[in-house]
């Protein structure tokens, strides 16, 4: 073999290694370990983790205060963010600070590299170093407590507030949703690891006020009428014939 056709395969060797190495592709729960913008650290707040979570054509995670999702594409060493929709939590000047700088960083990378359990984000103006997230195995759909920590209605997600009143519980194939003042109560049935309910009955179990959240009225007005669920890790989703969307997650 002559010395110029071995100098055309090194480059195409090393073309090929520098789009994705061996380990994989970038899908997997990440925690941001260090990053930078326009030469300035990315510093998140203590117990403030910051979490990129990429399944195919779809990115999530915790920008260290609010939650956030959208598409995302892959192609080679190639790597764009649509647009990303958020909860509107009200942060610490400390978080809302990092959540900026990290949410812009995404906006404005371009090239992805994993190496092992560790995941590069890059592009001239920013870097992101994130660490592999142990995958958490599925919570029993039946015997846990689920609490209510998200609402999404279309491209607007909500962090509900007091959530922790609102939970739900799955046993013997009967479910019950406790929202404030009132339960929803109902069974279920399995399919396919999805539980489906229908016409769930309303029942009132402490003395409502009058001044109580229209949020809640709302999830009760659309849960009510049935709704699927289905577990992955930690997170309960539940999905209305409306298309609205509850996300729980399972108390420690």
């Amino acid at each position: 073999m002559n010395r110029s056709l071995l100098s055309v395969l090194a480059v195409v060797l090393l073309a090929a290694c520098s789009v994705l190495p061996s380990s994989g592709a970038p899908d997997g729960a990440w925690q941001l370990t260090s990053g930078s913008l326009r030469g300035e650290p990315i510093t998140p707040a203590e117990g403030a983790p910051v979490t990129l979570t990429l399944a195919g054509t779809e990115a999530s995670g915790s920008s260290g205060c609010n939650a956030y999702s959208g598409p995302v594409s892959v192609s080679g060493d190639q790597l764009t963010f649509g647009d990303l929709m958020g909860t509107l939590i009200g942060c610490e000047r400390e978080q809302a600070q990092a959540e900026s700088m990290y949410l812009e960083a995404l906006r404005v990378v371009e090239r992805v590299r994993r190496n092992g359990d560790r995941l590069t984000l890059s592009g001239p103006e920013a870097e992101l170093v994130f660490a592999l997230i142990p995958p958490v195995a599925d919570a029993p759909l039946a015997n846990t407590t689920w609490q209510l920590e998200t609402l999404v209605d279309g491209d607007t997600a909500m962090s509900i507030a007091g959530s922790d009143a609102i939970q739900a519980t799955f046993a013997d194939g009967s479910v019950t949703i406790t929202v404030g003042c009132r339960a929803l109560v109902g069974s279920y049935a399995l399919a396919d690891d999805r539980a489906t309910a229908t016409d769930l009955d309303v029942a009132e179990v402490a003395m409502c006020d009058p001044t109580a959240s229209t949020t809640e009225d709302r999830i009760v007005a659309d849960l009510r009428g049935g709704f699927t669920a289905s577990v992955a890790g930690d997170l309960l989703q539940v999905t209305t014939p409306a298309g609205i969307g509850l996300e729980f997650r399972a108390a420690e």
